[in-house]
C-alpha cells in the first residue's frame, strides 16, 4: 500500500462538508416551526434556485440544459425535491433531535468524501485502494 498523501485542501472541504451538514438538521428544526414540512421544503428548494441562479449568471456559467441533461434533471428533481425534502422535513418535524443525527448520517458520510476533487486521495488514506 502506498502512503496517501491528502491534499490541505481535502481536509477543509471535508471539515466544511460535516460541519454544513451538522448545522442544516438544526436549521431545518428552527424554520420548521415555522412553516408546515411542504411549504418548508417549497421554500428551500426556490431558495436554493435562486442562489445557483444568481451565482451562475455571475461567473458566466448560466446556460440551458442539453437535451441529454433533462431526464437527469427530471429524476433529480423528483426524487430529491419532490420525495426526499417533504418527508425529511415531516421526519424532522416529528422526530426527537437523537434520532434525526442518526437519520442524517448515513447521508452525510456519503455526501462528504464526494464533496472534493481531491476524493480519490481521501479514499485511498481510508482504505488504502487507490
Amino acid at each position: 500500500m502506498q502512503n496517501a498523501r491528502i491534499p490541505r485542501a481535502a481536509w477543509l472541504q471535508l471539515g466544511a462538508a460535516i460541519l454544513l451538514f451538522g448545522l442544516a438538521w438544526p436549521a431545518i428544526k428552527l424554520g420548521l416551526a415555522e412553516a408546515t414540512p411542504l411549504w418548508f421544503a417549497v421554500a428551500r428548494i426556490g431558495l436554493c434556485c435562486a442562489t445557483s441562479f444568481v451565482v451562475l449568471a455571475l461567473i458566466g456559467r448560466l446556460a440551458w440544459p442539453s437535451r441529454a441533461d433533462w431526464p437527469v434533471i427530471l429524476s433529480v428533481g423528483f426524487f430529491q425535491i419532490a420525495c426526499f425534502f417533504p418527508l425529511a422535513n415531516l421526519g424532522v418535524a416529528s422526530a426527537r433531535p437523537s434520532l434525526i443525527a442518526g437519520q442524517a448520517s448515513p447521508n452525510s458520510r456519503i455526501a462528504a468524501p464526494s464533496c472534493s476533487q481531491a476524493a480519490r486521495g481521501i479514499r485511498a488514506f481510508c482504505t488504502g485502494i487507490p
